[in-house]
Order: structure tokens, then sequence, then C-alpha cells
């Protein structure tokens, strides 16, 4: 039995295949329009794995072909990345191992991750959690502790996550009760030259026209993010979801109703630039020239973004001029509890 936290010596010529994942919780969200490889939770990860391996226990690090990724929830072992991986190192010539950054980026659920980690298991294939040096136990190595402690922390995980998921259930119900969306809905990019969703609505036929005559979907995204430069849209695959939720409308609001919609949209957009400040937006350029956070701004945003986003679902409502100007001038009590703890931090100590 191999003692804890000893590498065999086999692993220090044999070839380590990275498994890398994020759920949506973890993904930045400007970033979300990269590939999944280039994205800096991803990046980070992988970053830290391959330091570890090299710096820390004297390791080969993995070759770019032996790294896989996935975003997705721990508790779904069906990822696209995940059977990748499974498939190249189960194929591979020669010795491998499994490097991970811990246990949970395996599998939040400990039956369905030990199911998965078996064939690997049967190969002596080991996982090497890189944060702490532990290895998992295959068919000629039991390694008792480390995989005692290993499903330890995977059980951990898997309850955490359970608890977690319940916290942010509850709060979503309590959010809605109130007439709050629990999420954001993007920028409506208030300083762009051109509002896009304007730009995609006039110029939405341009689908239809063949791409050897200069149409196509891929031709209506570069006009409308040309169009609406230099505080605009930055994706050319921009306008697909907005033309998605537009057509959404379409289908379920009257005539009347969507004309009073997009009136309170232009409002909206209106009131951000009058305020210079997007509070819908997390990336670099939330306006043109302030620099501090408008935080009636940001409680007017919570009760809006509901009838923004679906103006067609009876639980959110559009909020009037009274309720705007309340939210704008006393915002305090109407922040998000994460928005509270950081005006605390900055505005009430001044």
């Amino acid at each position: 039995m191999a003692r804890l936290g000893e590498i065999e010596p086999w692993m220090f010529k044999a070839e380590p295949f990275i498994y890398a994942r994020i759920s949506s919780q973890e993904q930045v969200a400007d970033e979300a329009s990269k590939p999944l490889i280039e994205q800096t939770p991803i990046k980070d990860q992988i970053a830290g794995i391959q330091s570890a391996l090299k710096k820390e226990y004297g390791l080969k690090q993995a070759k770019n072909q032996n790294i896989f990724v996935d975003l997705a929830t721990g508790n779904d072992m069906e990822r696209e990345g995940f059977k990748a991986f499974m498939q190249a190192i189960l194929n591979h010539k020669g010795r491998a191992f499994v490097a991970l950054s811990e246990p949970s980026r395996w599998s939040r659920n400990i039956t369905l991750g030990e199911e998965a980690y078996a064939p690997l298991y049967r190969r002596n294939i080991p996982k090497f959690i890189t944060s702490n040096g532990t290895i998992s136990h295959t068919t000629t190595v039991p390694r008792t502790t480390e995989q005692a402690m290993m499903s330890m922390q995977a059980i951990f995980a898997q309850a955490e996550r359970g608890q977690l998921i319940d916290r942010v259930n509850r709060k979503k119900e309590r959010l809605i009760a109130q007439g709050i969306l629990p999420a954001g809905i993007g920028s409506f990019f208030p300083f762009a030259r051109n509002d896009p969703l304007d730009v995609v609505l006039e110029n939405q036929s341009l689908i239809d026209v063949p791409v050897k005559q200069g149409g196509g979907g891929a031709a209506l995204g570069r006009l409308v993010v040309s169009t609406a430069a230099p505080n605009g849209p930055n994706s050319p695959q921009w306008y697909r979801k907005e033309l998605e939720r537009h057509n959404e409308r379409i289908a379920k609001l009257n005539p009347e109703e969507y004309a009073q919609w997009y009136a309170f949209r232009k409002k909206w957009i209106e009131l951000q630039k009058e305020r210079d400040y997007d509070s819908q937006k997390d990336g670099s350029v939330r306006s043109l020239d302030r620099k501090d956070v408008d935080w009636g701004m940001k409680a007017a945003q919570r009760f809006a973004n509901g009838y923004l986003r679906f103006p067609f679902d009876p639980k959110y409502r559009m909020p009037t001029d009274g309720e705007i100007k309340q939210y704008l001038e006393n915002p305090k009590e109407f922040l998000s509890d994460n928005d509270k703890r950081l005006y605390r931090r900055l505005v009430s100590k001044r």
C-alpha cells in the first residue's frame, strides 16, 4: 500500500490528462462569447494545475491535446468535454493519470462520480488532485486513506451544492414574490452610436439574402457591431439571442402592449444616458465619464429588469414614475444584499 501523498515512480514519466470544469455560476458574463478554453476561470484553473504539476510535484505538464474542459454542472456526467476526455485517456498508449484542481471538478455527485471513474480504476489510471497531492486508488495500488479523503471531499461538495441550491431557490422565490427578476438581463448599450436592437429589427431581412450577395446572419451580426460601435456589442453573435427575445415578445404581446414595452425600454435607455451609467453592464465600459457607482440606478434596475426582460409575464410589471423616483432618491433600502454590503463598505464608512 502506498504511503499518504507518495507519488508513484511511473507517474514522473507518465502523461497527465487535465480535466477542468466550471459551472454557469462561475462563468464571467462578459466572456461568455469566447471559446471556453479562453475564459478566465478555466484558464486560471488549468494554469494552476500545470504549475502545480511542474513546480510542486516535479511531474510533466499536460500537452494541449490532453486538456479537456466543460461548462456544466458537476451533477451531470454526460458532459461533452468529459466524454471526450474519457475517450482520449482510455485510448492513450502508455501510462497516464488524471490531473484535477480538486475533487468536485470531477463530480459533485459521489455515486455518479465513482461510477464514471470505474473504467480508469480498472486500467490503473489514478486521479491526482493538485491542490493537496492526494491520489485515488486503483486495482493495483489500494491507497485506502487517500481514497477515503477524496470521497469525503466529494460528499462535502455534494452536500454543500445541495444546500446552496436550496438557498438559491428560496431566494429566487422571495425575489419573484416582490416582482424582482433574480437574474441580470444584459446591457441595452445606452452609449452605443445606434441602438443595437433597432439595427437588428431594421435589417433582419439581411438574414434571407444569399451570402454570395453579402447577406446572411454573419453579415447582420457584423453590421450590428459596426453600426453600434464603439460602445455597442462586441460579438457578431449578439443579435441571435436578441432576435429570439424579440420574437418571443411579438408572439406573446399584443401591438399595444409591445408599443408600451418598447417605449419604456427607450425611456430606460434615456435615463441611463442622463445619469451616465449602465447599471446592467459588468464590463469595463460602464459609462462614458462617470467613475463612481450610481446606487440609485442599481436599485431601480432591480425593479425594472423583470418587466424589461419578460413584459408578458404577470409576475413582473412596469415600474411607475413615482416608484422609479423613489428608487433613485432613496436607493439604500432597495439594493440587493450584495450591493447593500458594497454600499456599506464604500459609502457608509466615508
